[in-house]
C-alpha cells in the first residue's frame, strides 16, 4: 500500500514539474510566466458600458429585485395590495441615484446607487423610532441584481 502512495506522489510529481519546462514552443506566449504582459483588449460595437447599463430604470428595478432576493415574500405582498409598499426614483443625477423603497412596515428605506461602479449603501428610517435616517450596515452592487 505504501508503495502505492508513493508511486503515485513521485507520477504526480513528475507531472507537474514537467508542465513547468519551457521549450522552443512556448516562444510565442507573450513574456513568459515572469514578465509582466498586457494585452489590450478592444471594445466591440454593442459592448454595453457601466453607465449605459445604469440608467434610472434599471437601478430602480434592481433595487427592487435586490429587495425580493432578501425578502421573497414581497413581491407578493406589493402586489396584493394589502399594504402600502412602493419603490421610486427619489433623486437622480450624473453620479448617484436614490431609490426609496416605503416598506410595507412603513420604514423609509433609501438606496443610494453610485451610477458609475452601481455600488450601493442604505439608509433607513422609522417615524417614531429613529430619530433620523440612519445608515444601515447593509450595502451591494446593483450590478449583480439587473436582469
Amino acid at each position: 500500500m505504501k508503495r502505492e502512495i508513493i508511486a503515485g506522489i513521485a507520477a504526480a510529481f513528475v507531472l507537474a514539474t514537467t508542465g513547468c519546462a519551457s521549450s522552443a514552443a512556448d516562444s510565442d506566449i507573450i513574456g513568459g510566466a515572469d514578465a509582466p504582459t498586457a494585452i489590450a483588449i478592444e471594445p466591440s460595437d454593442d459592448a454595453e458600458t457601466v453607465s449605459e447599463a445604469l440608467t434610472d430604470d434599471a437601478i430602480l428595478k434592481a433595487v427592487a429585485n435586490y429587495c425580493s432576493t432578501v425578502n421573497p415574500d414581497l413581491k407578493e405582498i406589493i402586489e396584493n395590495g394589502e399594504y402600502d409598499a412602493y419603490f421610486e426614483i427619489e433623486s437622480t443625477d450624473d453620479n448617484q441615484v436614490v431609490v426609496l423603497y416605503r416598506s410595507y412596515t412603513a420604514a423609509i428605506v433609501r438606496y443610494y446607487v453610485d451610477r458609475a461602479t452601481g455600488d450601493t449603501y442604505v439608509t433607513e428610517f422609522v417615524s417614531g423610532i429613529t430619530p433620523e435616517e440612519e445608515r444601515t450596515e447593509e450595502s451591494f452592487n446593483v450590478n449583480d441584481y439587473i436582469q
